[in-house]
């Protein structure tokens, strides 16, 4: 802070001087006319002037207090600022409009004093600026192990003691904090988007490995199925082959049972025909013999008697005639 302001005091072409009036006694808070051989060199700085009413000892010293740029300072809003009356506020503008006048000669008296005083002060205060300003600094950075480690996390990290800041250090934590909060806002920033494009990343990769994986799996599937079906028609077609020759064994083996059975029934039908006939045969000849005979007879007995019988044709037979007669009626 003291660097910088001196700094900026060294490049000034101009220097402009304002008065505090909040310490200065009520008669003497106005203008006047004074000599500037008070800002000749001299050799010997005292100390200043004491006030009318110094303070006392058991009194605690009152720093000066600071205020914003745009807000009014103190010596123009307090109570003990001297209210101007509108003559003393003509009279006043008219000894400035008098005074506008000399101001190009007092600036140069005021350049000429401070360039006078200015490289003596600054070769007194330049050497010590330095180290002013690092005070505090640590010399080194190695630390017993005793010391290196002070605080614990809950996950049981630790971490290092930090130096103390100088003053130098203190001036520069305002504006360290905004720049890092800008700086930290930034990389949050480029981190999300970093994040968020990894994981867009990691999601299409898992993506075209699960499709892959799918297709592949699918694939396989396929084969596997295809090769399934190709082993059923097979089966199939071999299932239906050996039910095939079974029925053509069956079959063949039913049609020679059936023609042997054929051929049995038929030589026994031709047996039994053949018997049939025959019986029938000799039943025939026994009939036609029995009906010849009884034709015959018939024929001999009505001969016989004719005259006697005429009057009787529905008389019944008897005896044996009688059942010759009803055999052939039966047969």
């Amino acid at each position: 802070m003291y660097s910088s302001s001196l700094y900026k005091l060294t490049k000034a072409t101009t220097i402009q001087i304002a008065f505090d009036y909040k310490y200065v006694r009520k008669e003497h808070q106005g203008l006047r006319r004074a000599s500037w051989e008070v800002f000749c060199p001299v050799d010997d700085i005292g100390a200043p002037p004491a006030y009318d009413n110094p303070p006392s000892l058991g009194s605690p010293n009152q720093s000066p207090k600071r205020f914003a740029p745009q807000s009014p300072t103190k010596s123009d809003t307090s109570d003990t600022t001297v209210p101007l009356s509108p003559a003393a506020a003509d009279a006043l503008i008219k000894q400035f409009t008098q005074v506008s006048r000399e101001v190009d000669h007092q600036t140069e008296a005021i350049n000429a004093a401070v360039s006078k005083q200015l490289p003596a002060y600054l070769e007194k205060v330049l050497p010590d600026v330095l180290e002013s300003l690092l005070a505090g600094a640590p010399k080194s950075h190695v630390s017993s192990p005793a010391s290196s480690f002070i605080s614990v996390d809950f996950l049981g990290n630790k971490y290092p003691k930090l130096p103390p800041l100088t003053p130098l250090g203190k001036t520069w934590i305002p504006h360290l904090r905004v720049h890092l909060a800008q700086q930290f806002q930034q990389y949050q920033a480029r981190q999300l988007q970093r994040f968020e494009q990894l994981v867009d990343k990691k999601l299409d990769e898992v993506w075209n490995e699960a499709y892959d994986a799918r297709a592949h799996e699918t694939a396989e599937m396929m084969n596997e199925m295809e090769e399934h079906k190709a082993d059923i028609a097979l089966l199939k077609e071999d299932t239906i082959k050996d039910l095939g020759r079974e029925i053509e064994d069956v079959f063949t083996k039913c049609k020679e049972e059936g023609d042997v059975l054929s051929n049995d029934v038929n030589e026994r039908l031709s047996e039994l025909c053949d018997g049939i006939f025959d019986e029938k045969k000799l039943k025939l000849r026994k009939m036609i013999a029995r009906e010849f005979s009884r034709q015959k007879r018939k024929k001999m007995g009505a001969l016989k008697r004719t005259g006697k019988r005429l009057g009787r044709s529905d008389g019944r037979l008897l005896g044996r005639r009688r059942e010759e007669e009803e055999e052939w009626i039966d047969c």
